[in-house]
């Protein structure tokens, strides 16, 4: 007995058409980051700012030694959307001589270097009051962020290919295991004395030199993740892997984040392993919703132009995130300086703690519209603050030279 197989019936056709046209819409790859890193700077702006006016939730402050708030996440939001897209992450360090790696570190790194130093220094000299217990007593983030840019580099230098998706968990283990030496734990969080001395190089910098290891170890995770979501990818079936690849992660990190709790707290300060996947769980996660809402943009505006052909395709039809996220993205870097600036002349010029709720609203919004104006107004214009500075740098070594 022989069973007849119907004919594919015309609602079937339609609706494998539309699945097949709809896995090979265009999606604008760079969209997805551009916001996430965006939003990242934005808020870390806002939130540098805020947390010296009262209005500022308590329970957003930094944790003094463990625990995961808003602002425990800055530093680690940074490094991991800087990770995603760094030269590491997209194959660069492959391409280039060590030479050409060299340099462009120093071009990187130098700035950095200098700002750190400026902000040390001009600090002091104003007693402008800095928590100590975050960095140590001449630490800050510029000069975490110097010296995990060199030993990435240097890592993924001297690392064969293959072993490298191993660097950042190797990294951690080892930075975890040692934190739970009690002697070394002890010294980190109270000093050599056990009273909190700031006594040498080391011990006045115990925070800021310790937690780089740590910091170093979540950047290069994020550069793992990152040289995945990076490879060149056009179509909407392309960036549904990379969301099953991103949700994969996330769920992962999150179903780890009780065992290595029950180890050690998260601690931002220790830079531990606890607070490393709670990062690297939470960065994930909040990539998932901007993969979605971009392949339904993606998806939409195509539909819209096969509706309406006059529309045409246009890179501007297609650009998925808006002006002012673009304009942040261009200068991320000098973004975060010149908020670290502003923040700096308004705890100059005021004495925050004593403004009420409507000024710290009004003083907050002016804030937040200066940075944003100035940015959109030098991405109008297409001016890279980066790029000049290291057009200057270069043209006085190549001086120096003559």
């Amino acid at each position: 007995m022989f069973i007849k197989l119907d004919k594919p019936t015309s609602t079937i056709l339609m609706t494998r058409r539309i699945d097949s046209k709809f896995f090979n819409v265009k999606v604008n790859q760079t969209s997805v980051m551009t916001m996430y890193r965006s939003y990242v700077n934005i808020l870390t702006a806002f939130s540098i700012l805020a947390v010296d006016f009262r209005i500022y939730p308590r329970y957003f402050h930094k944790s003094k030694t463990y625990g995961t708030s808003l602002m425990d996440t800055g530093l680690g939001f940074f490094l991991v959307s800087n990770a995603f897209v760094s030269p590491e992450a997209r194959g660069l360090i492959n391409k280039q001589s060590f030479r050409t790696t060299g340099i462009n570190v120093a071009m990187d790194t130098i700035p950095l270097l200098i700002l750190g130093t400026l902000r040390y220094v001009v600090l002091d000299a104003i007693e402008y009051s800095v928590y100590i217990n975050d960095y140590g007593l001449h630490w800050n983030f510029f000069f975490t962020l110097v010296v995990i840019k060199l030993c990435s580099v240097l890592l993924y230098s001297v690392t064969p290919k293959c072993l490298r998706k191993y660097l950042g968990l190797v990294i951690i283990c080892l930075h975890q295991s040692v934190l739970m030496v009690p002697a070394f734990l002890s010294f980190v969080l109270d000093g050599y004395d056990g009273n909190g001395s700031r006594d040498g190089i080391i011990d006045a910098n115990r925070e800021g030199i310790v937690s780089c290891v740590g910091f170093l170890g979540l950047y290069l995770i994020g550069v793992e993740i990152g040289t995945f979501i990076m490879k060149r990818r056009e179509t909407v079936y392309d960036h549904i892997k990379v969301l099953l690849y991103i949700s994969v992660i996330s769920s992962t990190a999150w179903f780890l984040l009780d065992s290595v709790t029950a180890i050690q707290p998260p601690s931002r300060r220790l830079a531990n392993s606890s607070y490393v996947v709670f990062m690297i769980g939470l960065s994930t996660f909040i990539l998932i919703p901007g993969l979605l809402v971009t392949i339904f943009v993606s998806y939409m505006k195509k539909l819209r132009e096969t509706r309406v052909p006059a529309c045409g395709t246009n890179d501007k039809v297609m650009k998925n995130s808006s002006n002012l996220l673009e304009a942040v993205n261009y200068n991320g870097l000098a973004f975060f300086v010149v908020a670290n600036l502003l923040t700096g002349l308004v705890n100059i010029a005021i004495d925050t703690r004593e403004q009420s709720d409507t000024l710290a609203f009004i003083y907050l919004t002016l804030y937040m519209l200066v940075l944003c104006i100035l940015f959109s107004l030098l991405y109008k214009y297409e001016i890279k603050v980066k790029t000049m500075i290291c057009r200057s740098m270069k043209r006085s070594t190549s001086a120096d030279q003559r």
